[in-house]
Parts: structure tokens; sequence; C-alpha cells
């Protein structure tokens, strides 16, 4: 049964909505937040990908380096191939709100608990689409794409390339969808349709749980704030620092996971074989290979995403819903 018109509504269900605007409106929010975040996305790849320190030695650095190389465009390398991923998240979004629903239709469980079965769910459905696409994008964001460098530079720049996996020649760079073609190409010829699947398995053990803790953390971490924060507090202030909270915690846990799986994704490597090599590499100190990049990631993409997430649904709302949620 639905909320009492006139009651607060502290969670925005499905069938509130207005989903004309829903969907538009979270789709260009989402495209806009990838794109802010994206050099966050790829230095962390780079990070993850490097043996020790060979090319960077933090988050910082490597930002700086990469810069400094390739300008600007370097920290974007992949971008139009990661933007893909609106689309399924378009399915994300609706598979998530979906479960949501059907549960609340037919139990009486917590919103943490909702959110728990419905991110992980909604994070299989996503997978299925996002893997290729992240295989693609990953090597792109490695492919050296430098302009020449002095002499005096070129101990760092080539520590740098070493981290491809692929060689794209320079006539293939120059042309429009030239380093494209050839990440798809090789994938392709080395794998068949099956290497744009590699490491799915890791894939999913990693952005289930990670969906499902992020959900889970959230919404109990906004149940514990409306709690103990005093009533005039706005609900978006509460929705701003839960979600940072949540999504920080949610990339610490999994972080062991995202390293193994962006290494089999890159190296072409099996399981066992990349965390051998893991440890012959770095001990088990592997386990916190951009981490701080990936978690500064999660922090500043869960505040903005759901910034905007939560306020589409606002302006989503059904008429008579309207005067029941506050900002």
């Amino acid at each position: 049964m639905d909320e009492l018109l006139g009651e607060e509504i502290h969670v925005i269900e499905l069938h509130m909505m207005d989903l004309r605007k829903f969907f538009p409106l979270t789709a260009a929010s989402n495209a806009a937040a990838r794109t802010f975040l994206y050099p966050l996305h790829l230095v962390r790849t780079h990070l993850q990908t490097q043996v020790g320190k060979q090319a960077y030695k933090g988050t910082w650095d490597a930002i700086k380096s990469i810069h400094g190389q390739q300008g600007i465009s370097g920290l974007y390398r992949g971008l139009p191939v990661h933007l893909c991923q609106v689309l399924p998240g378009m399915g994300y979004i609706y598979t998530y709100e979906y479960v949501r629903n059907v549960i609340r239709n037919h139990t009486n469980w917590s919103d943490g608990t909702k959110s728990l079965i419905g991110g992980g769910t909604a994070s299989v459905v996503a997978q299925i689409f996002n893997v290729p696409i992240d295989i693609v994008s990953q090597h792109m964001m490695l492919i050296d794409g430098r302009k020449k460098s002095s002499k005096n530079v070129t101990v760092k720049t080539n520590a740098q390339k070493s981290l491809q996996q692929i060689n794209i020649t320079e006539e293939m760079k120059q042309r429009r969808f030239g380093v494209f073609q050839g990440v798809v190409r090789h994938v392709y010829h080395n794998d068949g349709i099956l290497g744009f699947y590699r490491g799915m398995s890791m894939s999913l053990l990693l952005f289930i749980p990670n969906s499902a803790l992020f959900w889970y953390f959230y919404e109990h971490l906004k149940g514990k704030m409306v709690s103990v924060l005093p009533e005039n507090v706005p609900r978006m202030l509460i929705n701003c620092l839960a979600s940072p909270l949540a999504g920080m915690s949610a990339a610490a846990i999994m972080n062991p996971v995202d390293v193994v799986r962006v290494r089999m994704q890159t190296k072409c490597e099996g399981f066992l074989g990349t965390y051998v090599r893991l440890c012959r590499e770095s001990g088990y100190g592997w386990v916190f290979k951009g981490m701080s990049a990936r978690t500064l990631h999660a922090g500043f993409n869960s505040m903005l995403v759901m910034f905007v997430y939560e306020s589409v649904k606002r302006v989503s709302l059904k008429p008579e819903y309207q005067g029941c949620t506050r900002w």
C-alpha cells in the first residue's frame, strides 16, 4: 500500500515517477558524471596495471605524468567507448527500481534489504553488456598516445608505454576510430568473441557485491542520519553525506577483486596466473593497488551520481506525490 499522501516520503519508488521524464534525465546525468570523473577511472586502471611503481608513484604522479606527456586528451583516452555504458546503466537503474518494487509489494523487508537485493540483481543485468565495453575501453586507456617527447623524459614515457598490451601503429592512431578498431581486431584475433568477455566471472564477483553493498550502505546510512540529525536538515544534504561514505566503503572492500579483474582483462591471463604474478610482483601489498584512486573515484562518483539521481527522481515525481518529498 502506498504511503499516505500528505506524509513525507523518504524513498521514492518506481511507481511514483513519470518514466518519460525519469529515463532521459537519468541517461543525460549519467553521461555527464562519467565524463567529469573519467580521468580518475583512467588513472586507476594505469595504477592497477603497472608492475610495482615502474611508471607512476601514485595517483597524483599518474595524473601529472599522463597530462604532461599526452595533454588533457590523454586523461580522456577511451571516453567515447566508456560512455557506451550509459545504455546498460539505464538497464541497471530500471532493474534496481523494478526489483525493489517487486520486493516492496510482496514482503515487509527493510529498505536496506530491498536495496541489497536490487543492487545485486541490477549488476548482473548490466555486466552482460558492460564487460565487452570495459575490455575495449581499458585497452584504449593504456595505449600510448603521447606526442614526441624530449630526451629528458624518455625513461618515464617508456615506462608508461610498457603498460599497453596492444601495439597500435602511428597510422592507425591518426585515423578517427583507428585505436578503437585496432583494439577490437586484436582482442577478436587472439581470443575470438569470448575475448570480449575475458574476466566476466571476476566482473560479476566484483560488481554484484559492490553494487549490493553500496545500495545497502547508502540506505542504511541515510536511515541512521535521518534518525539522529535535526528534522530541518535538508534530505539532499543527507544523501550527499551518505552516498560517498557508501561508495568508498564498498570500493575499499572490493578493491582486491577489481585489481585481479583489470589484470585479467588487460594482460589476458587466467585467475590463478594473475594471482601468482601479483603476489610475485608486490607480495600481498597488491590488494591495495590503485585503492586511493578507486576510493576517491567512488566517493566523488557516488556523491555526484546520487545527488543527480535523487534530484531527477524528485523532478520526475507524478503530481500526486510532489508535495510529499523534501529537498
